[in-house]
């Protein structure tokens, strides 16, 4: 995800790239789709709050590291 998004010029954070690897349960396709969907949600500036938003993931915490 990491190195298509930079082929893209597409600035994610780590976080919000386990967010979409996890939700695509091991599918690149997947991720790759979701990614389409935030991208055109937020922009080719990704953050995590972007990514949970599209993925309509309610409790956040699950998704952040302490």
């Amino acid at each position: 995800m990491r190195r298509a998004a930079q082929a893209e010029s597409i600035e994610i954070p780590p976080p919000a790239v386990a967010a979409l690897a996890r939700s695509a349960t091991g599918s690149f396709r997947d991720a790759l789709g979701h990614a389409r969907a935030v991208v055109t949600y937020s922009g080719p500036q990704i953050a995590l709050e972007d990514v949970l938003a599209v993925l309509g993931v309610a409790d956040a915490g699950c998704w952040r590291r302490p």
